[in-house]
Parts: structure tokens; C-alpha cells; sequence
């Protein structure tokens, strides 16, 4: 499975440290959501989405957003449920002003769209943008 290193940054009006904590808290409930679909693929679909909702309400407001529930519970989540490391999230989010950034090292077909119009809806940032380091040629960034 191929992985990239993947950048968001988003900009509110108010980023408040109350607001810090509710993304923050939102970003491990979603590694931990990823986790749970990791050790669950495959189980009988009724069974997962019940246990998936109960234990991660947040992400499940955030797929029935993006429509990332269905009876699928093997494949309909890849791409949506990749938070990144929930050890790294502390030490790879990063907050100054009314910017959030951060980083994290997931699988290199992850769409962070969705996640990104999630933050914006939900959290009140006023755009989120993302790119992975898959898309980025660090010799075009350089000025000779």
C-alpha cells in the first residue's frame, strides 16, 4: 500500500482555543474510526455501521455529509477515513492565528476534499485546502 505525506491548511475568522479542541478531538476520533474500519472490513454491514456509529458519532455526521455510508464497510471508506497517526495528530497540528495546519502520513489515493469541506461546514473555516507531497515537484519550487 502506497502512502504520501499529505498538507491542509485552513483559515477561519475565529479560531478560538475551545475550537482548537474540537478539531483536534475530531482528528483522533477519525484515526480511531480508521482503526476500527481496518479490524472490521468484511463484517456483516448492519453489525458495522451500528458499532461504527455509536462509537464515532462526529465522523459518522462527517460521512453522511460526503454520503460515505452505505452497506459497504469494506471498500466505500477507503480514501475518506485517513486522519493520519492519532499519536502524531497533537504534534502535527498546529494552530497560529486563525490558521490551522497539518500533516500526516497517509495512503496516496486519500481524497481530503471531502475533509476539507467537512472543516468548513462543520468547524467554520472560511476555505481548507490540501495537497500531497505525491503532486508537488520540490525542484519547481526552487528559483535559479
Amino acid at each position: 500500500m502506497g502512502e504520501a505525506t499529505y498538507y491542509m491548511k485552513a483559515r477561519f475568522v475565529v479560531l478560538n482555543e475551545e475550537k482548537q479542541e474540537e478539531i483536534k478531538k475530531f482528528f483522533i476520533e477519525g484515526s480511531r474510526a480508521y482503526d476500527f474500519w481496518q479490524d472490521n472490513r468484511g463484517k456483516e454491514p448492519s453489525w458495522f455501521w451500528k458499532e461504527f456509529s455509536e462509537k464515532f458519532p462526529e465522523v459518522t455526521d462527517y460521512l453522511l455529509s460526503q454520503d460515505g455510508i452505505g452497506n459497504d464497510c469494506n471498500n466505500s471508506l477507503a480514501g475518506l477515513l485517513d486522519f493520519g497517526d492519532e499519536d502524531a495528530i497533537d504534534s502535527q497540528m498546529k494552530f497560529e492565528g486563525n490558521i490551522m495546519r497539518y500533516h500526516a502520513y497517509v495512503w496516496h489515493f486519500a481524497d481530503w476534499n471531502p475533509l476539507c469541506s467537512y472543516i468548513e461546514r462543520r468547524f467554520g473555516a472560511v476555505k481548507c485546502d490540501w495537497i500531497s507531497d505525491e503532486y508537488v515537484n520540490f525542484f519547481d519550487l526552487i528559483n535559479i
